[in-house]
């Protein structure tokens, strides 16, 4: 639902809904679901240019991925859109 949110410009309720999923995912242990959600939370963030929260929210979904390959690339190409936009 975040992402139907974002594609439609509604930011602030994409956000909530992705926060809203982390807190559940945590909740049930689900580590993929809280570092999917925090790579939601990171890219919305960055798209609207909230660069310390991007980055915080990147760094902790990263984290998340760190034995999954596919989910580590994915962060790996975000913190790199991430340094270019902060030059």
């Amino acid at each position: 639902l975040g992402l139907s949110e974002i594609g439609s410009g509604d930011y602030p309720t994409g956000q909530r809904l992705f926060r809203e999923s982390l807190h559940i995912y945590r909740a049930i242990g689900d580590t993929g679901g809280a570092a999917h959600a925090l790579k939601c939370l990171g890219s919305t963030s960055l798209d609207k240019g909230n660069l310390t929260d991007a980055r915080i929210y990147l760094q902790e979904s990263m984290e998340l991925y760190r034995d999954n390959p596919l989910g580590r690339n994915m962060m790996l190409g975000e913190m790199g859109r991430l340094a270019m936009v902060q030059g």
